[in-house]
C-alpha cells in the first residue's frame, strides 16, 4: 500500500467491511491513490477486483501505481475487445512463472514494523507521562499554555531555569512567590514609571539617606536654574514656558 490520510483510510476500511461506498472529490485530491490502496488491500484479503474506468488514462495511472508497489504482476489488462490474445497470454504466463508467493523477508518486515509501532507508542506514553507520578506531563504543560493564550509565535515572558526538575512542593513555592509578587505590584504600581525605577540599592540606611538628600538638593537647584533660563528664553521668543518644577 501507499501512504493514506485519515479519510482515505476510513474509505478503505469501510470497503473491507463489505460496505458500498461512493467516493466523490475534485481532480488531484487522491482518488487514484485511494483506488490503488483499495485494490492492494483486496489482494491482501485474497479477493479479486475488477477495475473499470471510462478513460484509458485512469486505468494506466492506477496500474502504474500498483507496479511501483510490486503488484503489477497481479494485474491483467483488458482494455477492449481489440486487445491481442498473445499479449493477454503473455501476461498470464509471466504471472504463472512466478510460482507460489514467497514469504522471504516477511519476518524482518514484521520485526521492523513492531519496532516502529513500539517507538510511536513510547512517544505517546512519554508525552502524557510526567517525570514522576506526581508531576504534570508535557501534555499538561501545553494545555496550560494554550488555556492562558500566549500570542502566536511568542514564548513565555518568564523563564524558570530547572523547572523540569521541580517537585510538587517546588511548584507550590513558586506559586506562592508569584502570588506575593502580584500583591506587591498592586501596592507599588506600574514599575515602568515608578520614581525608584533603575535604583539598584538593596538597603536604605542613614548614610544612603544623607547622600540621596544631597543629590536631590543639587538636582532641585539645577532644575530651578534650567526653569529660569527657559522662562527668559520664552520671553525672547514670545512664547509660553513651563515653569513648574516637579520636585518639592
Amino acid at each position: 500500500m501507499v501512504d493514506a490520510d485519515s479519510s482515505q483510510t476510513i474509505a478503505i476500511e469501510l470497503i473491507r467491511e463489505g460496505r458500498n461506498v461512493v467516493i466523490q472529490a475534485p481532480p488531484g485530491t487522491g482518488k487514484s491513490h485511494t483506488i490503488t490502496n483499495i485494490i492492494a488491500t483486496a489482494v491482501l484479503d485474497g479477493k479479486k477486483v475488477l477495475f473499470l474506468a471510462e478513460k484509458l488514462a485512469a486505468l494506466e495511472v492506477v496500474n502504474q501505481r500498483l507496479e511501483r508497489q510490486g503488484l503489477g504482476v497481479l494485474c491483467l489488462e483488458l482494455h477492449s475487445n481489440k486487445a491481442r490474445k498473445s499479449a493477454v497470454a503473455g501476461e498470464l504466463k509471466a504471472t504463472w512463472d512466478l510460482g507460489n508467493p514467497s514469504a522471504d523477508g516477511l519476518n524482518n518486515l514484521n520485526d521492523s514494523l513492531a519496532r516502529q509501532r513500539a517507538s510511536l507508542n513510547e512517544h505517546a506514553h512519554r508525552f502524557h507521562a510526567g517525570p514522576t507520578s506526581t508531576q504534570p506531563s508535557t501534555f499538561d504543560h501545553i494545555g496550560t499554555l494554550s488555556y492562558h493564550g500566549l500570542p502566536h509565535g511568542e514564548e513565555a515572558p518568564i523563564q524558570f531555569p530547572g523547572a523540569e526538575q521541580w517537585l510538587n512542593q517546588d511548584i507550590d513555592n513558586q506559586k506562592a512567590f508569584l502570588s506575593d509578587l502580584v500583591i506587591r505590584l498592586e501596592t507599588v504600581g506600574d514599575v515602568r514609571v515608578h520614581p525608584w525605577r533603575g535604583v539598584a540599592l538593596t538597603r536604605y540606611t542613614g548614610l544612603e539617606r544623607q547622600r540621596l538628600g544631597e543629590i536631590i538638593t543639587r538636582l532641585i537647584a539645577t532644575l530651578d536654574a534650567q526653569l529660569q533660563t527657559a522662562s527668559q528664553l520664552a520671553q525672547v521668543m514670545q512664547t509660553k514656558a513651563q515653569t513648574q518644577r516637579w520636585l518639592p
